[in-house]
């Protein structure tokens, strides 16, 4: 954890100081409650251990400041046996925890320990409720998918029937037209750019009903309708080749890294949805890099147990922004103003790994970059 240890006293925070780092925190310490203060403001804090008497700001200031800032975060008090009315009132206030001086350093780690463990346990739960949270948006995105693909896909259909037939037609009115010509009819104005421009103007509709085609495919993976579609063991390093292939002119301006180890258990899956998995990652990796310096993605991939293989694919980005993070799976989200059509992206990856029993998550920091954790169980494990 990390802990902002505050004592006016340099013999207090020292063995305090000591004992935290010898059990694997990161301590940062500060004489009063005015510079811890001003700590707090800078970085977040797992923990702050105060004492209550200090000169400028006492420990009951900063813990109202504290909570001010973040009503969240979790703080002892170190208080004396002649100032319990002034300790009741921090409990009153949030402080979670109070030790009483003289402070047994045992005393302190248990104090510790019972807060981290505590923090570990609310982390897994927020997860969890996260996860419950997307499963039933998903959820409600298929059965809508489901009727919107359908509704969509039988006049798009009849539109690219009917714009096929007109091509197939289409030569035999320009061999009209020619044979017209030659006999001596005079041809109406503007039949020359008409005979050039329809051909053209009948293969941007096939185009735009195939784009349409397309979009309607990808809402129906929302539908589940697949659901029965035999998984079969996939190779998830050649998923990935494939997908750096795919992408080879997009990723011309990045330096990509790899690690991909020739001995990884087949996971279960399909290819081709593997492949639009790693399709999907990368792409949005390169829309973050856009106009960065010095772009860089890495892609690994492990055998993190003899249950489940990982692969992770982590930029030098900006970073997602803390209050798009929740969004982040939601279909057609985007937190880049500079993207005008968002579409299905990394929720079709966390349909995808979803459906084939695994497990996608991300890790990101302002200016560090992002990193995706995709957990897929090995192929013939439950």
């Amino acid at each position: 954890m990390k802990i902002l240890l505050v004592d006016d006293e340099e013999m207090v925070r020292k063995p305090f100081e000591r004992i935290l780092a010898a059990s694997g925190h990161e301590v940062i310490t500060a004489s009063d409650g005015m510079e811890a203060l001003e700590i707090f403001a800078d970085q977040p804090m797992d923990l702050i251990i105060t004492d209550l008497r200090m000169p400028r700001m006492d420990g009951l200031e900063l813990l109202r400041r504290v909570k001010v800032l973040n009503p969240d975060q979790d703080l002892i008090i170190v208080t004396g046996y002649a100032e319990m009315d002034s300790t009741v009132e921090a409990l009153r206030r949030g402080a979670v925890n109070y030790l009483i001086k003289p402070v047994h350093l045992e005393e302190l780690s248990i104090a510790v320990d019972r807060i981290e463990k505590h923090q570990a346990r609310d982390r897994k739960l927020k997860e969890h409720e996260t996860r419950l949270v997307q499963a039933g948006k998903m959820a409600d995105l298929g059965l809508l998918a489901g009727g919107v693909a359908h509704e969509i896909n039988n006049p798009n259909t009849f539109v690219r029937g009917n714009v096929q037939t007109l091509q197939r037609f289409w030569p035999m009115v320009e061999q009209y037209a020619r044979q017209a010509r030659e006999a001596g009819v005079e041809p109406p104005a503007k039949l020359d750019f008409i005979l050039q421009e329809t051909p053209k103007i009948i293969e941007a509709m096939l185009e735009g009903t195939n784009r349409i085609k397309k979009i309607v495919e990808a809402m129906a993976s929302f539908t589940w309708s697949d659901r029965d579609r035999s998984l079969i063991p996939v190779d998830i390093n050649a998923c990935v080749h494939k997908a750096l292939d795919v992408l080879a002119e997009d990723l011309e301006t990045v330096e990509v890294k790899s690690d991909l180890p020739s001995n990884l258990s087949p996971v279960r899956g399909l290819p081709e949805e593997l492949v639009d998995v790693v399709v999907e990652l990368l792409k949005n990796s390169v829309k973050a890099l856009r106009g960065r310096p010095d772009p860089r993605i890495e892609i690994t991939t492990n055998e993190s147990s003899p249950y489940e293989v990982c692969l992770i694919v982590q930029d030098n980005g900006p970073g997602i922004k803390m209050e798009d993070q929740g969004r982040v799976f939601s279909p057609f989200f985007s937190g880049d103003p500079r993207i005008g059509r968002p579409g299905l992206g990394l929720s079709k990856v966390y349909a995808a790994v979803r459906r084939f029993g695994g497990e996608v998550s991300f890790s990101s920091e302002k200016s560090q970059g992002t990193l995706f954790i995709i957990r897929l169980p090995v192929w013939g494990e439950r």
